[in-house]
């Protein structure tokens, strides 16, 4: 288990990776590849991401509270049941991904685009969702 504080990451290449129970807080991730990564019960708390690749990664029990996320690329993404609580949400595209029983609870989502996605038992609580493209998402 790591924890890191305060850290800025640029253009980092995690793809391919196991990441299990780390905790990042307060880090700024730009143009970092995540690609086909695994991310087990990892925290990120008050993180900023900015224009990453998170395409075909495999996350378990993670979430990311409090972030801030911008011009990311979630497709293909196995997000089940992760946390995405508090945080502002735009420019992402979250296309064709497995978002069943995942939290957007209390979100601010923008111009960020869910289709194709299984969004079955995903949580939107009290979540403000705003020029959000809209296309068949598998219920």
């Amino acid at each position: 288990m790591k924890k890191l504080n305060n850290l800025n990451f640029q253009k980092e290449d995690f793809s391919g990776k196991t990441m299990r129970f780390d905790l990042y807080e307060n880090c700024t991730f730009t143009e970092c590849n995540f690609e086909s990564s695994a991310l087990e019960y990892c925290a990120f708390i008050s993180c900023s991401f900015e224009r990453c690749r998170f395409t075909d990664i495999r996350s378990v029990g993670s979430s990311f509270t409090f972030c801030t996320m911008n011009q990311n690329d979630f497709s293909e993404a196995d997000l089940f049941g992760n946390t995405f609580e508090a945080s502002l949400i735009q420019n992402c595209r979250f296309d064709d991904d497995n978002l069943a029983r995942c939290s957007f609870a209390f979100t601010v989502i923008k111009n960020t685009s869910f289709c194709y996605s299984n969004t079955r038992q995903a949580d939107f609580t009290n979540s403000e969702i705003s020029e959000t493209p809209q296309k068949e998402a598998v219920n």
